[in-house]
């Protein structure tokens, strides 16, 4: 019809064999003789008819341009978006399968734009930081490839492996090595019928004093771990930071060994001389697992408080029909949505190109660090709700919401692990959990693995912390491929401390990702690849760049191509929220609506979202002019900043410092032990300005306000805030919390408040430091009950 049409465009004239032509390839059918088109009153009235489809045409062709042309188009398309009649996302129109993301218009240069927010779409390569961005070296985690692994709940032993790399052992150990004998002393464990298979009567001959070591005179054997469980009655700070080993080391062989514990502690030998460790985790289905549950007799929250139940009057239970994807949510601490572009290059081509993944670019924190970020994705908390409302008496953090208890309620399985298990998101400065949370929870026995075969955070044995939590993941979607599943992963043991450090973690992510798509985990699985928060202290972090990344973490939203089509509408709306402002307690609803199945209920998908509750699935619309009170994003972390610099030698800004200064030392002055600042030196600022359309709703009177970066002395402490003066009564008024900016470590070690150590910087330097290796130390966790000790950790590889 199309080419026909076209065709007959080309006529030169309004000639009967144009109408002919026309309404042959409108009509097929219509026969073209008699009287049909004779010069009587029918073909009047059929002219009549196509004079108003033209004029039709034309209105149409109009409105749909100035949709197209309008700035007010998403606002169109939000009042529109209702009208649509409500296909069943089961059987969705030929129409509705075209990919969303083809027709997605924005302004050049911003990521949102809105009368309520605009954030810029900045190059992460700006030459302002070029002298701060760089390529680090890398990372080298010391010892011979690992010759043993887990599958499922199976130990193997890779003799191939030990094979090519025995002449590493044999050097490491070379000085160790020095008998006249062939015999050798092994593990009480071991018996004749159990020893690994040997080719000849002697596993080592002699060289002078050293030996030449074969295979055959490697033993290995295997403790299984386990947590170390405590009542509530009893439960005390080190509740989750313990873990004991079974008595007997078990030996295994090259066939495959399988495992009943979550976990263990493999150590090889050569006689005495323990030549290699590895900690080893495993995965079994099993039968009647228990359901968590909120605190007990503790009615469940109203609908639309903290830590409401989706099991409230707003969703009884699941969606019927619903499918139950798994879900992986893997998160990299201290990497912004500019540093995933900078550093992680293949990773999100991968995602975003080969796996269709969607780009959250209006995402923006809730709070300063770990804690208060991750908390509001798990539980939809803000942190100070979580000391308030739903700590255990211990101070545990068992009774509170989490949502890996919605998905367990649903028949899924959990795990949870992360690879800097010291400084963990329930744990830093917290107690953790009483009992363990999830299914799988790996806490204890990373806490071993650190201890046995750790190189710092970074390497565990051979291998990359992030690569063991990488590993764990693969192997618990591997084990529970056909069972629904949810698993928290979070690595803090790369990026935490440096801006760079993230170029470590490109090539690992992507053979992850591919690892998952290989294994056709991908087919029935959401992933959600996160961030908590960009760099916040250090020189990077000073600059206007890191202002603006350190309020704009990554999440990147992975979803299966069968479940974009069959659930058209839902997916679409995350589409479209991809250059909406969203905050972490949109990414908590989206779990929600995933645990309970409700983006198969098109009614819930297409409906205007509840004001009452804080956050809005990401499988809803969010509204095109949100604000970020709108989003519950303090005030302090909004990126969206329409500001300009200010001189810092601006005499307005000398008594915005001086307020800062006083303020922080009105919060310090309970705890004597942290100096008093009596200094402050301006080092940048930038003021606000304020969108005409907000102005009369916000300004009674002339208001600034201002974000002010400045040094406070003694200590020399780089912190960052926001404060609005008002000229009518001359007053300040903090906004939000303070950000430190600068690092601080063990210069606060004298007070552990969570909020507080970061401005405290401690009277007294050196007891700071002591108090602050005590508490690292403590934070190491310990071995409960009898252990291994023979020839100790000095002679771990």
């Amino acid at each position: 019809m199309r080419e026909v049409f076209h065709e007959t465009l080309k006529d030169s004239g309004n000639t009967m064999a144009t109408r002919q032509r026309l309404l042959q390839a409108v009509s097929p059918g219509l026969e073209l003789g008699g009287a049909a088109w004779d010069g009587g009153r029918g073909w009047l009235h059929r002219a009549w008819r196509r004079v108003v489809g033209v004029c039709l045409f034309m209105v149409v062709a109009s409105f749909s341009f100035f949709v197209v042309s309008s700035p007010y188009r998403a606002r169109i398309t939000d009042l529109t978006v209702l009208t649509l009649p409500k296909l069943s996302p089961r059987s969705p129109s030929p129409a509705s399968q075209k990919d969303p993301r083809e027709s997605f218009d924005l302004p050049k240069g911003f990521l949102v734009h809105s009368p309520s927010c605009s954030i810029p779409d900045l190059d992460p390569h700006d030459p302002s930081i070029k002298r701060l961005i760089s390529h680090p070296k890398p990372i080298i985690c010391r010892g011979p490839p690992a010759f043993t692994s887990a599958r499922g709940a199976t130990l193997h032993l890779h003799q191939d492996i030990l094979l090519r790399h025995l002449h590493v052992i044999q050097q490491t150990y070379w000085d160790k090595l020095t008998t006249t004998t062939t015999t050798s002393v092994y593990p009480a464990a071991y018996s004749s019928s159990k020893a690994l298979p040997s080719s000849s009567s002697s596993s080592s001959t002699t060289e002078g004093r050293r030996v030449k070591v074969s295979v055959d005179a490697v033993r290995c054997c295997y403790k299984g771990m386990h947590r170390v469980e405590q009542t509530r009655e009893k439960a005390g700070g080190a509740a989750d930071r313990r873990w004991r080993y079974n008595e007997a080391c078990q030996p295994f062989n090259a066939s495959g060994t399988e495992v009943q514990e979550d976990a263990a502690l493999v150590v090889c030998s050569i006689g005495e001389i323990v030549v290699y460790k590895n900690v080893h985790y495993f995965f079994r289905k099993r039968e009647n697992a228990p359901v968590p549950s909120v605190q007990e007799g503790a009615e469940n929250p109203p609908l639309g408080t903290p830590g409401a139940t989706p099991s409230s009057s707003e969703r009884q239970g699941r969606v019927e029909g619903a499918e139950k994807l798994s879900v992986i949510f893997i998160g990299t601490d201290a990497a912004s949505r500019l540093n995933m572009l900078r550093f992680l290059p293949k990773t999100y081509e991968y995602l975003t190109q080969e796996l269709g993944a969607l780009d959250l670019l209006g995402f923006n924190k809730v709070g300063h660090n770990t804690f208060p970020n991750l908390v509001a994705h798990l539980g939809g908390y803000f942190s100070e709700e979580v000391d308030k409302t739903c700590i255990t008496k211990s101070r545990h953090h068992d009774d509170c919401h989490w949502v890996w208890k919605d998905f367990k309620r649903n028949g899924y399985v959990t795990a949870y692990m992360e690879d800097a298990p010291g400084m963990g998101t329930f744990h830093y400065l917290r107690p953790g959990f009483i009992s363990q949370p999830t299914d799988f929870y790996s806490r204890p026995f990373f806490l071993a693995s650190a201890k046995e075969i750790g190189q710092g955070r970074r390497c565990q044995g051979s291998e990359l912390s992030l690569k063991v939590i990488q590993d764990y993941s693969l192997e618990f979607s591997r084990t529970f491929l056909d069972t629904p599943s949810f698993g928290f992963f979070w690595s803090s043991s790369i990026t935490h401390d440096a801006v760079n450090a993230l170029h470590h973690a490109d090539e690992p992510y992507l053979q992850y990702l591919m690892e998952l798509e290989e294994m056709g985990a991908l087919n029935h699985t959401a992933v959600f690849f996160v961030s908590d928060h960009g760099m916040h202290y250090g020189k990077f972090r000073a600059t206007y760049m890191g202002m603006m990344e350190v309020r704009l973490p990554y999440i990147v939203i992975y979803l299966p191509p069968w479940f974009r089509k069959k659930y058209h509408q839902a997916y679409a709306n995350v589409v479209t929220n991809t250059h909406r402002l969203t905050a972490n307690f949109d990414v908590h609803e989206t779990m929600l609506d995933l645990a309970y199945g409700r983006f198969a209920d098109l009614d819930h998908v297409t409906s205007t979202p509840s004001e009452a509750r804080r956050g809005i699935s990401l499988f809803r619309s969010v509204p095109w002019n949100r604000t970020c009170a709108d989003a519950a994003i303090p005030q302090d972390f909004c990126a969206c900043q329409n500001t300009v610099e200010v001189a810092k030698d601006d005499q307005r800004l000398y008594p915005a410092a001086e307020f800062l200064r006083d303020f922080l030392n009105e919060l310090l002055r309970p705890y004597p032990q942290c100096e008093q600042f009596s200094k402050v030196e301006v080092n940048s600022a930038r003021v606000y300005h304020i969108d005409e359309e907000l102005k009369q709703k916000e300004l009674q009177s002339e208001v600034r306000t201002y974000l002010l970066q400045a040094t406070l002395s003694p200590g020399r402490v780089v912190v960052e805030a926001s404060l609005r003066h008002s000229q009518q009564d001359n007053a300040f008024k903090m906004l939000g919390s303070v950000s430190r900016v600068s690092k601080y470590g063990d210069t606060s070690g004298c007070i552990r408040h969570d909020l507080l150590r970061q401005y405290c910087y401690c009277r007294d330097q050196k007891n700071a430091q002591r108090l602050f290796n005590e508490f690292l130390k403590m934070q190491d966790g310990e071995e409960v009950g009898a252990a291994l000790r023979k020839g100790g950790r000095r002679n771990a590889a």
